[in-house]
């Protein structure tokens, strides 16, 4: 790709995002902080000229963002990426030395980061704006660490072995149970979202573990908790989840803070139920892969001892498949009073469908969902509307609400995320949404067999909605 010069918007916003970050309070458009900027360090946009090669940022360009015209003999642009990255530093507590090589690989990373955001930021007509956040030092590989979702338990994995004894759920049963989400009986509301509940003002953090599918769970199903059996309401644990969910045909990733599903973590729930979250699991996302307690068995002692299904352990795809569309239920079970949350099942909604999910939320609550999210790290506020059809699902959030932006004149879905408050809009991002995304935003995930399905599942499927958010939604049955 030939090179071009960065205009003068694109500088405009570049600068205007190093000010505001090395004046800590500074509120500007991006013109006057950019002026501020320039002014402070003696330079004339006229003579700044940055070639982008491939789309890539060159960092010894960048650093020649601009030529000094006073008669100071120092290095304008390193001066102020040096301020700007050490006051990143100092806010978000890092502890690289000065002149190490991590350090100046760190802060390499950050101006990147920078750059990206400002040449987004420049378009005239925008949905979103990207900004500089805590992720601005990580390198892409520990980016994709925070993804941790690589798709769906999907449907015909489980293989075809004979003469296996059949799981004690009755997953036979999968489509037949009636669901509690049916048609709506009149107009569905314009604007629905439950981000108000206590369970979701808190935003989890996954940290560097990819447990983005049992937060999700979580945040779920403690809001169906709060909704459907106040009585029960409690913070519920992550840690079980990550710690003790069985993945045998590695769907969804390899387990624990490798990957797995939101299927898989609502049949353990629904079977064991799920402990409250401890005192001692505040060191969760610093560790972990720290077991705090021993895992429930696989089967309740009043269950019949059949091997379970996430033990890899059965037969009939077409009967037992964990993630076919509908209702799974188990055998009723008498769980620990302390570990009944009142759940009798789930269901995965019609796949890239999305008048059921937005029935779901209306008259259930927040719902599971499957993205693609490895373009989402700059996001800081406004709809997102950057995924490309061809999405391939790497991520799993709590899908709380749906509506209509009236100043940007657009509609929208609410994900909660996994990725602390201080990401995107207060830990959430809102995602595109139009009356035609079943059709008009479908695409292909072309790397199913790279992480996102079970072993031995199919080669590609079809995903709808933007970054793929119709294809796989799971909601609790209270």
């Amino acid at each position: 790709m030939a090179s071009n010069a960065w205009t003068t918007v694109h500088l405009l916003h570049f600068f205007a995002i190093i000010f505001t970050l090395v004046t800590p309070g500074a509120s500007c458009s991006p013109e006057m902080c950019a002026a501020l900027a320039i002014e402070e360090m003696d330079i004339s946009l006229l003579q700044v000229n940055v070639d982008l090669t491939a789309g890539a940022i060159d960092i010894s360009e960048m650093h020649a963002l601009s030529e000094p015209v006073s008669k100071a003999n120092y290095t304008t642009a390193d001066q102020l990426h040096t301020a700007a990255f050490n006051s990143f530093l100092e806010k978000h507590a890092r502890t690289y030395t000065q002149g190490s090589p991590d350090y100046e690989w760190r802060q390499k990373l950050f101006v990147k980061r920078a750059a990206e955001a400002s040449r987004h930021n420049s378009k005239a007509k925008r949905f979103w704006t990207a900004g500089v956040n805590k992720l601005a030092d990580r390198s892409d590989e520990e980016l994709s660490a925070l993804l941790g979702w690589s798709g769906s338990a999907r449907p015909g994995a489980l293989g075809d072995a004979e003469d296996m004894p059949v799981s004690f759920l009755q997953v036979e049963e999968v489509s037949t149970m009636v669901s509690t989400i049916h048609p709506w009986g009149k107009e569905l509301p314009e604007d629905v979202g439950w981000g108000y509940l206590n369970s979701t003002q808190h935003v989890h953090n996954q940290g560097d573990c990819g447990s983005c599918w049992a937060v999700a769970t979580v945040g779920v199903l403690q809001a169906h908790s709060e909704i459907h059996t106040p009585q029960n309401a409690k913070p519920l644990s992550v840690q079980e989840l990550v710690s003790c969910v069985p993945n045998p045909r590695q769907c969804g990733g390899n387990g624990g803070c490798d990957g797995a599903t939101a299927e898989l973590a609502m049949d353990y729930v629904m079977r064991h139920g799920l402990r409250a979250t401890i005192e001692s699991e505040e060191a969760y996302e610093q560790n972990p892969t720290v077991k705090f307690y021993e895992c429930p068995s696989q089967a309740p002692s009043d269950a019949p001892t059949s091997p379970s299904l996430l033990e890899g352990l059965v037969s009939s795809p077409a009967q037992l498949d964990i993630a076919t569309p509908g209702v799974h239920s188990g055998i009723p079970t008498t769980l620990l009073r302390s570990r009944s949350l009142g759940m009798h099942a789930w269901e995965r909604l019609p796949p890239n469908s999305a008048l059921p999910i937005m029935q779901a939320l209306v008259q259930r609550g927040p719902v599971t969902a499957s993205v693609f999210a490895s373009n989402w790290f700059t996001y800081e506020h406004g709809i997102y509307d950057g995924c490309e059809r061809d999405a391939v699902i790497n991520h799993a959030v709590a899908l709380i609400g749906y509506g209509r932006d009236h100043a940007l004149g657009a509609k929208y879905w609410q994900i909660q995320n996994s990725w602390g408050p201080e990401w995107g809009e207060n830990g959430r991002i809102r995602l595109l949404r139009k009356n035609d995304d079943e059709t008009s935003h479908c695409g292909i995930d072309k790397q199913p067999s790279e992480g996102t399905g079970c072993e031995g599942g199919p080669a590609e499927v079809k995903v709808c909605g933007m970054c793929g958010v119709l294809y796989d939604v799971v909601v609790p049955h209270f």
